[in-house]
Formats: C-alpha cells, structure tokens, sequence
C-alpha cells in the first residue's frame, strides 16, 4: 500500500482549531489505515488501498467544514512525492506532472 501525507494550512492557528483527535477520526471515516498525526499540526501520514488519494484533499475540506466550520487547505502527497519536494525543491513540480 503507498504511503500518504496530508498537510493541512492554518489549522490550529486563530479559531481554526482541530484537535489530533478530531482529525484522526476524519481520517478514519475515509478507510485509510496506519494514520499517524504529528501534534497538533493537521499534519498526518497513513497508507490507503485506493488507486488514488487525488480527490481526498476535496473531501478532507469539506468534512472539517462540515464538522469543525472552517475549510483549510489541504495537500495530501505520496510519500515519494514528498521526498522529491525535498530532494529537488522547486523543480519536484516537474517530477509530479511526469508521474
């Protein structure tokens, strides 16, 4: 199964507030499995068995809407896509539209 990351902007700053366990049980609501959240940041890695995670961020959005009244950001990126982001900074968009 590949492994995910989801980057959440804003969250927990102002009255954008989402506890690591509110996000986990969101997570959870979408069968996505061995979901770790780092504190208190709307960061989190898991793994998924879909073939694709590409409409995930739109649903993640729209649960914490539904659920906590605002509707931050997010990013979910393959683990590899990650490592490229770091690896080549800038130019890892290259290697994401050639994936």
């Amino acid at each position: 199964m590949p492994s995910y990351i989801a980057l959440l902007r804003a969250v927990n700053v102002g009255s954008n507030l989402l506890s690591s366990k509110d996000f986990m049980t969101l997570l959870e609501q979408f069968n996505l499995s061995h979901i770790k959240t780092y504190i208190q940041t709307g960061n989190a890695v898991f793994q998924t068995t879909a073939k694709s995670a590409k409409e995930l961020p739109k649903k993640l959005k729209g649960a914490i809407q539904d659920h906590h009244g605002f509707a931050p950001d997010v990013m979910v990126l393959r683990l590899t896509e990650l490592e490229a982001a770091i690896r080549y900074g800038p130019e890892a968009r290259l290697l994401k539209e050639n994936l």
